[in-house]
């Protein structure tokens, strides 16, 4: 009778979850899913020959070569000019190859399929938002998925040739940097973590390939100021506005509200390895636990530590601990990557709460292009909204558009004065009078769109319905009672 090896058994394993993982963002195309933010926005600019200049109504410090995110971009209008990909073509490779990549690096790096599977499956259970954050499509997902090859790499038992990883780190860096530069500083607390752990001659060649990653990436960035001066300036225009509430910032920048079943997962994998006063002393020298922590707990200040790199660091923690305590191969290691790998795919492509059909209710998305035209902005004028999905939508759908955006896909962005009266519009809840610094500035080419119960009323003004919104205009003739 014909016998598998266990090897074998390995290999069809390995197939079997690569294939899953192939699988589940197509299954997510058929719900008809489009992200709800910036992948819209990366499609719809990699359509167009455009500045941002052309496309938001920005602060002064900012100047039409603003990128943040010029290898990205790059790489969408290759997959254009090459695949003939249209925006909504775009969007859907964007979440089809991000979830591919940041799904499969540890096990391409690894070959050991049920631990990282089960890794994999556990972090998007504990963390539901990892969920969605791997399947938006946004950039970020270059820079987990850098990270977590990283970590892998680091993690070795007596790799001791770090030399040998200066060109890796360089090149994966420069990737990370270019697609994603708008938070390269980050990679210095990445490197602080190989300190911690007396990691000195990685932390060395680290911070080594980190310096040659700026440079490389500084000369392929249209301008240098998107590398060295632009991160930086959208910070301190967000945070330096000292918004009145914390919730006024984007969700990333928020607390995380200090999610707490991670920490509860570590604390029970711990428990199950065993002697865990030695285990906790020998996780405090390897970096994937102290960046997990470490980043979790920067999180309660901003989500963003948490959400990009305390998740990832958890994943290749979680992976190595479930990789010491099963102790299986062969038949059952292929019977339980078949399980996990199930798991996964159901967690993965449930529609919970209309989470991927949701968008095919959404009119400025679905909306005949016609329809809409008629209440967006003439030539040269501006459409007004507190709501960041307005200008996600619309600019998707109307990438060539001859008019601009007040609100973009960042805050920190707009003109002093204007974030001020955002700020206001957003603490008092959407109040029509705390609108009147735009109403008393907005032309006849300009468009206001609201999300209000009942139709506002303002001298001058006229608004009309469009479905879940009021669109409002100059309207000298306009009647108010």
């Amino acid at each position: 009778m014909f016998q598998l090896s266990k090897e074998q058994f390995r290999k069809i394993a390995v197939v079997l979850a690569t294939l899953t993982v192939l699988v589940i963002p197509l299954r997510v195309a058929a719900y008809g899913y489009l992200p709800p933010d910036d992948a819209l926005r990366h499609a719809a600019f990699a359509m167009v020959h455009r500045n941002w200049d052309q496309i938001l109504v920005l602060a002064p410090q900012f100047h039409g070569d603003l990128d943040s995110h010029p290898g990205w971009h790059a790489f969408l209008r290759l997959a254009h000019r090459l695949a003939g990909l249209d925006t909504d073509g775009l969007v859907v490779f964007s979440y089809i190859f991000s979830f591919s990549i940041f799904s499969l690096v540890g096990l391409m790096k690894t070959g050991k399929p049920l631990p990282w599977m089960l890794a994999l499956g556990l972090s998007f259970v504990v963390a539901p938002v990892l969920q969605f954050r791997a399947i938006d499509g946004r950039p970020f997902i270059v820079s987990a998925t850098v990270l977590t090859f990283l970590l892998l790499d680091w993690s070795k038992e007596g790799d001791h040739r770090p030399r040998a990883h200066l060109a890796v780190i360089w090149i994966m860096l420069t990737a990370a940097i270019w697609v994603h530069p708008t938070v390269w500083y980050v990679w210095i607390g990445v490197g602080l973590c190989l300190f911690i752990c007396g990691e000195y001659k990685r932390g060395m060649f680290f911070f080594g390939g980190l310096v040659l990653a700026l440079l490389t990436s500084a000369l392929l960035v249209p301008n240098w100021r998107n590398i060295f001066v632009y991160p930086f300036d959208i910070v301190f225009s967000a945070f330096g506005k000292a918004p009145l509430t914390r919730s006024q910032l984007v969700e990333e920048f928020q607390p995380s509200g200090a999610p707490a079943l991670p920490l509860v997962v570590a604390a029970l994998l711990l428990m199950i390895r065993g002697n865990i006063r030695d285990v906790i002393s020998a996780e405090f020298r390897k970096v994937d636990f102290v960046l997990f922590l470490g980043a979790w707990g920067l999180g309660l200040y901003v989500n963003r530590f948490f959400l990009d790199w305390s998740l990832p660091a958890f994943i290749i923690w979680a992976f190595r601990q479930l990789d010491i305590i099963i102790k299986t191969n062969g038949k059952k290691e292929l019977i339980g990557v078949a399980a996990v790998s199930a798991m996964v795919y159901l967690v993965m492509t449930s529609d919970v709460s209309d989470r991927y059909s949701y968008s095919l209710r959404d009119p400025l998305l679905h909306k005949p292009r016609a329809e809409i035209a008629t209440m967006l902005p003439e030539r040269g004028g501006v459409l007004y909204s507190i709501r960041m999905d307005v200008f996600y939508e619309v600019f998707y759908r109307f990438p060539d558009a001859p008019f601009r955006y007040i609100v973009g896909f960042e805050p920190g962005l707009m003109p002093a004065s204007d974030l001020d009266a955002m700020r206001s519009i957003q603490f008092n809840s959407g109040l029509l009078a705390s609108y009147k610094p735009w109403l008393d500035k907005m032309t006849d080419k300009d468009r206001l769109f609201l999300s209000l119960p009942t139709k506002p009323e303002w001298p001058g003004f006229r608004f009309d319905s469009f479905y879940t919104y009021w669109v409002g205009r100059k309207d000298p003739s306009a009647v108010t009672h």
